[in-house]
């Protein structure tokens, strides 16, 4: 029996600035949802209630006070799906999806903001998002039995790693922590990794290599869970739908003590890429995840994406600048931070997500496994570590091993 992760709605949402017309948004939405076949029972489209809890404080503080309040509202999960215009201001609104992540995934919450915003403006084009169901029926998604020499590969590798206990629904108490990682230095870490068409992601992953071997409770070489969009994987382009898999892999540490970090952040790619050429659906594996009780071979579910959505890419568009609008990303991080904690697999738990300040790297613990001091002590290393490593990708990682 597979286990399943405990399902709550999961919200993303954009902060629009500039003069909106609401009731136009919400036509739109409604729009959208009609020429797209998302899946699932139908989704909600309404005016979300304005923050009443934020105080009555004008000018920029006001203003932060609102956007935390409706923050805290999205974040709580509750409700039915929707997507919701909350009127913050005259100048501000949120817009925001919220919806069961089996229906959606993270990406198609995203894609399909995106499209009710080419709604509002004249430029949706609902051809331009297949969905999971044409994409099944045309052949496009992953069907049949995997060819059994790749099951082979896999059942070795799983016999390779050592199975440790599956945490399982409600087993205890968790930590949790978050490290911020300013804009400066994040632009560096992606220096250091673009050449393989990766993001700053890639280096976290593989300063986690090194905590682990060097500086964790229980030294070891960790092996993640992970995700892979097959839209990126099959080229579904801006697909809707559950899209999204679960894929296993490691990091070759043969020879660490000797290496550079660039080298350590190519290796890191290979073993993610090696678990990608070699893709089997999840369900299909040779050794599916057992029910609670039962064992998991990896140490932290990482969720990983190669090109996430960004602020950057819409701040200062010049056709939305003509408008006298700006479209950024909505209280990502905390939104994300929500979505942790739910997957009964995951001793450690980690996203990277956008904040108001930077990069947030969100980490969530089984304190069986990681207390909630020795998860603070991760936050901690990787923020110095990260800091060192964007300084000098060619550090030898034995200088990393000093605290």
């Amino acid at each position: 029996m597979t286990v399943q992760a405990t399902y709550r709605l999961r919200t993303r949402a954009l902060l629009i600035t500039g003069v909106i017309d609401e009731d136009r948004l919400l036509q739109s939405a409604a729009e959208v949802l009609s020429a797209l076949p998302v899946p699932g029972p139908g989704i909600l489209v309404t005016a979300g209630r304005p923050p009443n809890d934020a105080g009555h404080a004008t000018g920029a503080s006001g203003a932060a006070d609102r956007r935390r309040a409706a923050g805290r509202t999205l974040a709580a999960g509750t409700g039915d799906p929707c997507v919701q215009a909350v009127r913050l201001s005259p100048d501000e609104l949120v817009l925001a999806v919220s919806v069961d992540p089996r229906w959606l995934d993270a990406r198609s919450v995203y894609l399909v903001l995106g499209a009710v915003m080419q709604a509002y403006f004249g430029r949706f084009r609902p051809t331009d998002y297949p969905s999971f169901e044409r994409l099944s029926r045309d052949g496009r998604l992953p069907a049949g039995t995997p060819a059994p020499t790749r099951l082979s590969a896999w059942q070795r590798r799983l016999d390779r790693w050592p199975a440790g206990p599956c945490p399982g629904e409600g087993a205890g108490p968790r930590a949790t922590a978050r490290l911020t990682i300013g804009p400066d230095r994040w632009i560096r870490l992606n220096q250091v990794t673009h050449h393989s068409g990766n993001t700053g992601s890639i280096a976290v992953i593989a300063l986690l290599s090194w905590w682990f071997r060097v500086r964790a409770p229980r030294p070891r070489t960790p092996v993640y869970a992970s995700t892979l969009d097959l839209r990126e994987y099959l080229g579904l382009g801006t697909a809707i739908g559950p899209l999204t898999d679960r894929i296993v892999f490691d990091v070759d540490e043969s020879g660490l003590s000797g290496m550079t970090f660039a080298e350590l952040v190519a290796r890191t790619h290979a073993g993610l890429l090696d678990a990608v050429v070699r893709y089997v659906p999840f369900s299909r594996l040779p050794q599916p995840v057992l029910s609670p009780g039962g064992r998991v071979p990896w140490d932290v579910v990482v969720h990983y994406c190669r090109s996430p959505p960004s602020s950057a890419r819409t701040r200062g568009e010049d056709s939305l600048a003509t408008r006298g609008m700006s479209i950024e990303l909505f209280d990502e991080a905390n939104l994300a931070a929500a979505d942790l904690g739910h997957d009964p697999t995951a001793s450690l738990e980690l996203d990277v997500t956008e904040d108001a300040e930077g990069i947030a790297i969100l980490m969530d613990a089984d304190c069986r496994v990681l207390s909630a001091e020795q998860l603070q002590e991760l936050a901690a290393d990787l923020d110095t570590m990260s800091g060192a490593v964007a300084h000098d990708p060619d550090i030898p990682m034995t200088r990393l091993a000093r605290r």
